[in-house]
């Protein structure tokens, strides 16, 4: 990975929730009012991160072992829809279940499930904004073989169920498409 990156999550992840920005509505006094707390809670977001990251550079995580969650951070981004256990990704990088876990944790943030939950997520937000399959496939091509199940997860996730994101980033689409014309 380059020096300087400011991530260390792979370039599979997508913006969160930025349709939802977009799509409110409101006078004008309340619109300053959301989208001055939208800034504050990016540059939150933004300054916990740095923090992250900051943090992660002073974990006693190896060079080689770095390279090896990169990897495996690549590998989780191309194989998300497959059932991905600690025990597959621990031989796939040559380390045992319990160092895995630690260093994933110190370098990334978070555990193994959490982050292959927010790659399944996030691709499946994707989905749903740009496809038309149904919210039962899209659990599916992302690896959930339950489509309520998914739907629990994505909502802790985004805070609107499958289909109501789907639903807003249509209409904002048709929004931005009528306003373009």
């Amino acid at each position: 990975m380059p020096k300087g990156r400011l991530s260390r999550y792979p370039t599979c992840f997508f913006l969160p929730n930025s349709s939802n920005i977009w799509n409110y509505k409101g006078d004008p006094l309340s619109a300053a009012l959301y989208y001055n707390a939208k800034a504050n809670e990016a540059l939150s977001l933004i300054f916990e991160r740095n923090k992250k990251i900051i943090e992660q550079k002073k974990s006693p995580v190896s060079e080689v072992d770095k390279d090896i969650l990169e990897s495996l951070s690549k590998y989780i981004c191309d194989h998300y829809a497959d059932d991905l256990s600690i025990e597959t990704l621990a031989k796939i990088g040559c380390m045992g279940t319990t160092k895995l876990k630690k260093n994933f944790k110190l370098y990334f943030g978070s555990t193994v499930a959490e982050y292959i939950r927010k790659v399944r997520i996030d691709n499946a937000e994707h989905l749903l904004a740009y496809t038309d399959l149904p919210v039962g496939e899209v659990a599916k091509a992302v690896g959930y073989s339950a489509a309520g199940h998914f739907a629990e997860l994505f909502y802790k996730a985004k805070g609107v169920l499958p289909f109501e994101y789907r639903k807003s980033t249509h209409e904002h689409k048709t929004l931005s498409s009528s306003i373009n014309l």
